[in-house]
């Protein structure tokens, strides 16, 4: 393991290499001992590598990492390989995690089940007042509250899960070296007693523009789910927010004020579909389907024994109850068998081989994330039951496609593909994808080997067809077309 961290600093230090070029030449030669012992014209072939970079490569092999390992045991921190047992998992799993930590701390398994907390630097005492709140009770249900220890929102949910005696991981974008911002250093130390703070950068890295969006995807890879408190709408939150849902993470967002401008943000994702917070409740009843059952009781005991509500059976169809009165499902969908949760941490090699199986290695999808359909007028637009809102007739209540038709048994598709088929338009792509999707759950694993795209193409199709409401999600990152 020394060894590898070793080639894997070597290759870091290269000016011009970075995560997703590293994963590119270990999947291209097998490990990193045989990148830093190929030749010129082998390391020519990757995709990325011109002849002045293979020969920087190439020379990396002589680069001396004692000098940063030992600056890191100065400070009294750990570089971890991406192989290492403590390595967060869930971050394994996500697009172009990072080959190295710096750790200062400790990480246990627990982390895997983290929610991230962002939101602005400007924090108004609304927006502390529920960083500190909802980072408590996250703590005292189980949680890991992952933030990016900035000033602001980050800061309170930071002291608000210590507060609550869990523990909270701060991501930072930059060298332990230039601790940034310098106000939090302090909490920094405190932080690595109740959890851990950690960044991929080397030592001296200094902060810049570029590391903090970098940082994000971090934050944003370790969660479980997500929540906004207060974000402009240009805001490195939204960021993260937009990461988030690309992984397959489930976004939440705080409402806030309309006219106030740290809440432009936060409401424009609940209008493009984040799903609301008003409570910490409504956190722990979006993740509870994939959660043991005693992580989801140990903030409300007295529920345990309650029975599961149901909405009323006079309720008028096609009425959504309000929020608070949303019904737990009786039965959580099945989860997937090789959900990150249900693994062991120390089986390495199967979550390597995972990883190597997958395309991580490809390119980002073009599909311009973060602009999906903008609320009330995509809604307006949209075709209701295959029919347009022009006053044109509406199906015949028995004819496919009409809400009461009967629906296909489950070996049957689920829904018509055919270029003329209702409901919004979709491309080539999320056609491949829909066309292996049917009414039960399916696992991202099989959605991603059977569509024939790559991971990441696969992914952004998944999300603009959540977008679309042709698809939905449940735990452990299944996905099943919408009823």
């Amino acid at each position: 393991m020394a060894e590898l961290t070793e080639n894997l600093i070597r290759l870091r230090s290269v000016n011009g290499v970075g995560n997703t070029l590293i994963w590119r030449l270990i999947r291209r030669f097998g490990d990193s001992e045989r990148v830093l012992h190929a030749s010129v014209d082998e390391l020519r072939q990757v995709r990325g590598i011109s002849q002045s970079l293979a020969e920087a490569i190439k020379q990396a092999a002589s680069f001396d990492p004692r000098p940063e390992m030992e600056r890191a045991v100065e400070v009294d921190a750990d570089i971890i390989p991406y192989d290492d047992p403590v390595y967060p998992k869930a971050l394994l799993y996500s697009y172009e995690p990072p080959v190295l930590l710096y750790v200062k701390g400790t990480l246990v398994k627990n982390d895997n089940i983290a929610v991230g907390i962002v939101g602005t630097r400007e924090a108004s005492p609304y927006g502390r007042d529920n960083a500190l709140e909802i980072g408590a009770a996250l703590a005292r249900s189980g949680f890991t509250v992952v933030s990016g220890l900035a000033l602001g929102v980050d800061t309170f949910a930071h002291i608000g899960a210590m507060n609550g005696g869990g523990r909270t991981i701060g991501v930072l974008g930059c060298g332990f070296d230039h601790m940034y911002p310098e106000q939090n250093r302090d909490l920094a130390i405190e932080m690595s007693k109740h959890g851990a703070v950690i960044t991929e950068y080397p030592m001296a890295t200094r902060p810049s523009r570029e590391t903090f969006p970098m940082r994000n995807r971090i934050i944003a890879g370790m969660s479980y789910g997500l929540l906004v408190i207060e974000a402009p709408l240009r805001s490195g939150s939204l960021i993260t927010a937009r990461l988030a849902n690309e992984f397959g993470r489930t976004v939440f967002a705080i409402p806030g004020r309309v006219d106030d401008i740290r809440s432009e943000g936060c409401n424009k994702l609940i209008r493009d579909g984040a799903v609301i917070v008003t409570s910490v409740e409504d956190i722990f009843r979006e993740l509870n389907p994939s959660l043991p059952e005693e992580m989801y009781m140990k903030e409300r005991p007295a529920r345990a024994a309650r029975a599961k509500p149901k909405p009323p059976a006079n309720e008028p169809p096609g009425r959504r109850p309000r929020l608070r009165e949303r019904a737990v499902p009786e039965t959580a969908p099945p989860r997937p068998s090789d959900s990150l949760f249900d693994r062991d941490p120390a089986d390495i090699k199967e979550t390597l081989d995972w990883v190597m199986d997958r395309n991580f290695l490809a390119e980002p999808a073009d599909t311009e994330y973060g602009a999906p359909p903008k609320g009330r007028d995509a809604r307006r637009e949209a075709p209701r039951n295959g029919a347009p809102r022009n006053g044109a007739p509406q199906p015949v209540r028995d004819a496919p496609g009409h809400a009461n038709a009967p629906r296909p048994s489950r070996r049957e598709p689920a829904c018509n593909l055919a270029a003329d088929a209702p409901g919004p338009a979709v491309d080539e792509a999320e056609t491949a994808v829909l066309r292996v999707l049917s009414r039960d759950w399916r696992p991202i694993d099989d959605i991603i080997a059977e569509c024939g795209l790559d991971s990441g193409k696969s992914t952004a199709c998944l999300a603009m067809l959540r977008l679309k409401r042709l698809v939905e999600q449940g735990p452990g990152q299944a996905y099943r077309l919408r009823s």
